[in-house]
């Protein structure tokens, strides 16, 4: 009797193998997989499916349509979904959107219509893969944001910017009152790698986030808005401690302003970062000097080192 009520860790993956060949069999294949645990979905812990499209995911997901009170964490990862547009949204609720114990969720190319139910009270938060129309406008990130107050991670990856003629955009803010902010104050770790620098800024200028020890900016373009925001916070509180910038474009004079605001800061790395002069490397130095801490590294990768416009060198 035990077994039959102890809580279950489901795996099921069909991801992009060589020797996946007859297309129909593994289609079958995934929903047989699905349909095996589909009596004791209601004691699953946590429930992670990898497919190649979305058709295997939606036709397997379909007989997921019961509550999943236990349900902790969920992975859902579609490899190949860039002309999968007839599955663009699901025409049934996952888990009859009851997932009360929820706590870790990781999505990638897998569209649910943003079912707010689904990510409610989270701890944890992954998206990723989702292009063109596919891709969450700000206010519904802000509206999942708002939904988990004890967020720990967040992490938005390959994500298309906003449609600039969509109706359901957020007007820019120059500044956003305090009052009306989203408080976040568990969170510890934050990434946007490709993910669309409008996504970027809309959270930054509308999140706090008093305790964020480690963020990652990559492929984001024009990141000075981002920096802007990080000074902003560190005004009051921000205990970084690792900073990781990417092929991205920036005022040399606010990254070192914001430099100067991190004290707790032991790891910086700069990859694909043009134009950082000798500037920052004396004012980080000055930083690395007053924490005594000989864990602070500074990382340059392919990036081009300037001083009054001579080029000195890169390091790997």
């Amino acid at each position: 009797m035990r077994s039959k009520s102890c809580p279950l860790d489901i795996t099921i993956n069909f991801g992009p193998r060589l020797d996946y060949i007859n297309s129909h069999s593994i289609d079958e294949q995934v929903y047989s997989a699905v349909e095996l645990f589909r009596t004791v979905l209601w004691r699953i812990r946590s429930f992670s499916l990898t497919v190649r499209n979305r058709p295997q995911a939606y036709n397997a997901l379909v007989l997921c349509q019961v509550d999943a009170p236990m349900l902790q964490n969920l992975t859902i990862h579609v490899y190949h979904a860039m002309q999968d547009d007839i599955y663009s949204k699901p025409h049934f609720p996952l888990f009859n959107g009851c997932t009360p114990s929820l706590q870790t969720c990781s999505l990638t190319s897998f569209n649910f219509g943003w079912d707010p139910k689904l990510m409610t009270g989270l701890s944890v938060l992954k998206l990723g893969g989702y292009f063109n129309s596919f891709a969450p406008s700000p206010n519904t990130l802000l509206e999942v944001l708002r939904q988990c107050p004890g967020l720990e991670e967040l992490s938005l990856k390959n994500m298309s910017g906003i449609d600039t003629t969509s109706c359901d955009i957020l007007m820019a803010e120059d500044d956003v009152p305090v009052t009306s902010k989203i408080r976040l104050p568990r969170l510890k770790t934050a990434s946007f790698y490709y993910s669309g620098l409008d996504h970027a800024r809309e959270i930054m200028n509308h999140v706090l986030f008093p305790n964020l020890e480690t963020l990652e900016l990559a492929y984001l373009e024009n990141v000075n808005p981002l920096l802007q925001e990080l000074y902003a916070q560190a005004l009051t509180r921000l205990p970084l401690k690792k900073l990781r910038i990417e092929s991205c474009l920036f005022s040399e004079m606010k990254f070192v302003n914001l430099l100067r605001k991190l004290p707790s800061l032991s790891s910086l790395q700069l990859v694909d970062v043009e134009d950082i002069s000798h500037i920052t490397l004396k004012v980080y130095k000055s930083l690395s000097a007053s924490t005594l801490r000989p864990e602070n590294l500074l990382l340059f990768r392919r990036c081009r080192l300037t001083n009054h416009g001579r080029v000195l060198g890169s390091r790997m």
